[in-house]
């Protein structure tokens, strides 16, 4: 995916960022059905979900290396805000908030086997990302989930959507405001950053710190509501095909977006 974006001319990445906008407005619209059922899990789309996780994987992997762009970035925009107002659209976001209501201790609580870490290792292995087990348990801590539960009953599913949206949207301007420039070392190309030759400004390392702070709730979430949808899977995968997928792409853009604070303020 990451070598379709590149190829793509400047008009057409600007259409897939006003693409990008109107998904993510049709999502703050609130339009769309919004019932609290489980008929999502029948109208969930497959496609949309694996092609939003191909952009997630592919801008995961990029960043990890330091090689990540602005068109990097807005593909995984998209491909989320797409995958976000179907989510919207299903009823998908109506049926979270509701069971976050009434299934919060339970979900606090859980503690993910070894086998259910492996399960969602497997799937997140299908959109070409490799996380160690070690790792996305270690995302995983139930220490982290009753700030998502709070974060849910006070804003909503929507809300945390869409502040992943806007962090992506924050990480773009970012890359598109720095300079890089390929220089010879010893025989071998490097990547180097051009910073302007100066340190962080104390406004600059406040400025990362109420943006980790900031996001730290929705990491939380996204953790909460993948062991929700976890466990569903768990209980009884046969009500809910669909439910292993969804815990793993919400396990997985919560990897992202911790990834992508590091990378963030670590310059």
């Amino acid at each position: 995916m990451s070598q379709i974006a590149e190829s793509i001319p400047m008009t057409r990445r600007s259409a897939f960022a006003r693409g990008s906008a109107v998904a993510a407005g049709f999502l703050a619209s609130g339009t769309g059905v919004a019932r609290a059922d489980e008929d999502w899990t029948t109208r969930l789309s497959t496609s949309v979900l694996d092609g939003a996780m191909l952009g997630v994987a592919n801008l995961y992997s990029k960043t990890a290396a330091k090689t990540q762009t602005a068109n990097d970035v807005v593909t995984c925009q998209v491909g989320l805000s797409i995958l976000y107002a179907h989510f919207q659209e299903i009823g998908f976001n109506a049926s979270v908030d509701q069971k976050v209501h009434s299934n919060a201790a339970s979900m606090i609580g859980y503690q993910w086997s070894p086998a259910d870490v492996d399960a969602l290792v497997k799937q997140i292995s299908k959109w070409g990302i490799t996380l160690t087990p070690e790792a996305l348990s270690a995302l995983m801590d139930a220490d982290k989930r009753s700030d998502g539960v709070k974060y849910i009953e006070t804003n909503g599913t929507a809300s945390a959507e869409m502040q992943v949206i806007s962090l992506l949207t924050v990480i773009e301007k970012k890359l598109q405001k720095t300079k890089h420039a390929r220089v010879a070392e010893n025989g071998y190309l490097r990547l180097v950053q051009d910073l302007g030759g100066s340190d962080p400004s104390e406004e600059d390392i406040a400025a990362c710190q109420q943006l980790v702070a900031q996001y730290q709730a929705i990491i939380k979430t996204m953790v909460l509501l993948s062991t929700m949808y976890g466990l569903t899977a768990t209980i009884g995968s046969i009500a809910c095909p669909p439910c292993a997928a969804i815990a793993a792409s919400l396990a997985l853009t919560a990897a992202l977006i911790d990834l992508e604070l590091t990378n963030y303020c670590s310059g």
